[in-house]
């Protein structure tokens, strides 16, 4: 948000302590596994949850399977919000999404977080690392999709300053309309017109069915 004048409004961010969620299918290609053996370096009592579709993972299903991985934690699972529901709780308490696959692809929920201003850490990932290129914001938000690498950028931004974490989504924003990635857009035509067209593919649906069904990723 900008003042008159040209000044930045440094906005809230999240506290040390905010709830950590994991935003995407419950699939090792999300980054599941990543995310979790993070999460068992992590207190016992720290607020977590998952938010995405369920799925089978080792033969169990993802609740399941999260509960035998993950014993001493306690975690939400939320696998029926819709797109809107699923940003009124990211916006609604002190909340870090989490955005961890392992492979490329373009980073539509990345994008919806931006758009959103929502505090996000996402996969290292192309085309994302040519999209976020500021040497200010990306170490803060971009991590290789490693427990370890993962467990590094989070120590990093959640120890920061609120007024750091303010001025890193001011940058990465500003980065991104800079460069014409805005969250109504994307780098082709014909992932623009996925994105502007209606139907199961308008914005805020695509968002939804990347995070929690298999529509191809581009």
């Amino acid at each position: 948000m900008r003042l008159s004048g040209g000044m930045l409004a440094l906005t809230p961010s999240v506290s040390a302590e905010a709830e950590l969620v994991f935003l995407g299918r419950m699939e090792f290609d999300e980054g599941l596994l990543v995310f979790v053996d993070a999460i068992k370096k992590m207190p016992g009592d720290r607020a977590i949850s998952f938010v995405g579709a369920d799925a089978i993972v080792e033969g169990l299903p993802a609740k399941k399977w999260l509960r035998k991985k993950l014993p001493h934690h306690k975690f939400k699972v939320l696998t029926g919000l819709s797109p809107g529901e699923t940003v009124e709780y990211l916006k609604s308490g002190d909340r870090l999404a989490i955005i961890s696959p392992l492979h490329d692809g373009f980073p539509v929920a990345a994008m919806h977080c931006a758009k959103h201003g929502l505090p996000f850490l996402a996969s290292a990932t192309h085309p994302l690392t040519t999209m976020v290129t500021d040497p200010e914001v990306a170490p803060k938000i971009l991590f290789t999709p490693t427990p370890a690498k993962l467990g590094d950028c989070l120590r990093r931004y959640l120890g920061s300053e609120y007024t750091e974490k303010s001025v890193i989504r001011l940058k990465l924003t500003d980065e991104l309309e800079r460069r014409g990635f805005t969250p109504a857009q994307k780098s082709t035509q014909p992932l623009r017109n996925e994105m502007t067209s209606p139907g199961p593919f308008s914005p805020s649906n695509l968002f939804w069915k990347l995070a929690t069904n298999r529509v191809p990723r581009h």
